[in-house]
């Protein structure tokens, strides 16, 4: 075999041969950060492409996972084993997800984590109508359901086992097939708006979520987010500071805005030292209509008023305000995902898990 052949294709020989055995005699342990490609290329007097090729061979090989932003962690054995055996993975999702964007970290950590694992992807996209689902096709060792209005019985061939990673998931009628749920703490993130409007001053709030048929008139996720809020803010709130609206979009949060800024002008505007309203919108869709509404009706955000979104969603547009939101973590939703999937392929009949994750305060512009 020529030498250039054994130099195009084992470049990475010297950086994979060196972490491996690194990882082999305990010098580097499980869960422990691997030096970057930098500090390889300068200690084992590599390329840069060498560095890639050789990193590459140990994510395929289950030795290391590389996090996006975080870097790259040495695997225990038993997750080592999983991801050895390369895996085919169904990420499964509706068709209304195309215009849910902030949902786009979730779903981009789950692409990245299972390439990087050298793991198969099978990407399937279904109608929101149960009854236009085509009888499922895909094969799979197991799927990654998420954010679908169909069940998984209806989308996924019978005994496919699945995970469900969605931040809305709250009841959802599941086949006999063993799952693990990832998901958020709805109440624990109230609690964060709640407490943070509290401290800041606010002598009254008022909730903007969307109706429904749960406890309260309420929507469930609404339901859910209100309840914590007004744990952490220390008193139910009257009906009169309760605003309903039909659906999580910015014109909700338009129409609302010009129903609350068009008041007699008392609960908004303030006399010289009065404390500051405060708004908690259930979602950074209703909050961003907001923004914009009271800025066309002169309302200084921040100031006079303080807005709370949730979601923890970027501005999309250069007019958009900076919201100070409860920041789901979405991006590791997906790297968690994926764990559960990988473990429920090779061990399908396992107990199922749930996972439940918090969130955390984001300050903006708005309060």
């Amino acid at each position: 075999m020529p030498a250039d052949f054994l130099m195009r294709h084992e470049v990475g020989h010297v950086v994979y041969s060196h972490l491996r055995k690194a990882i082999e005699c305990g010098d580097l342990q499980p869960g422990q950060l691997v030096a970057s490609a930098r500090q390889l290329q300068g200690s084992l007097g590599v390329s840069h492409h060498a560095v890639v090729q050789g990193m590459a061979r140990l994510a395929r090989e289950g030795w290391v996972m590389r996090r996006s932003g975080r870097g790259t962690f040495v695997q225990d054995a038993r997750s080592r084993r999983m991801a050895a055996f390369p895996r085919t993975i169904a990420l499964v999702t509706g068709e209304h997800l195309s215009g849910r964007y902030f949902l786009n970290p979730l779903l981009d950590a789950v692409n990245r984590d299972l390439a990087a694992g050298g793991h198969a992807i099978r990407h399937q996209t279904h109608a929101d109508d149960a009854s236009a689902v085509p009888p499922p096709g895909i094969k799979a060792d197991c799927a990654i359901w998420v954010k679908s209005s169909i069940p998984p019985r209806l989308t996924l061939p019978a005994g496919v086992p699945f995970v469900i990673a969605c931040h809305l998931f709250n009841a959802i009628v599941l086949s006999e097939t063993p799952c693990d749920i990832v998901t958020i703490d709805q109440t624990q993130g109230g609690v964060v708006a709640g407490r943070y409007l509290r401290e800041s001053g606010c002598r009254q709030v008022l909730f903007v979520g969307v109706a429904g048929s749960g406890p309260g008139g309420w929507d469930t996720v609404s339901g859910l987010r209100l309840r914590g809020f007004e744990a952490a803010w220390g008193a139910p709130l009257p009906p009169e500071n309760l605003l309903r609206v039909n659906i999580y979009t910015p014109v909700c949060g338009l129409e609302i805005a010009r129903e609350i800024f068009s008041r007699n002008g008392s609960a908004v505007a303030r006399p010289s030292g009065e404390r500051p309203l405060g708004i908690f919108a259930a979602s950074d869709d209703l909050a961003m209509g907001l923004a914009h509404g009271a800025v066309a009706h002169g309302v200084t955000l921040g100031g006079d008023v303080r807005l709370m979104g949730f979601d923890g969603q970027r501005a999309r547009f250069p007019e958009d305000p900076l919201l100070t939101t409860v920041d789901i973590p979405l991006a590791e939703m997906g790297r968690i995902a994926v764990r559960l999937a990988l473990e429920r392929a090779a061990a399908p009949d396992r107990l199922p898990r749930r996972v439940s994750m918090g969130c955390l305060l984001r300050k903006g512009q708005t309060a």
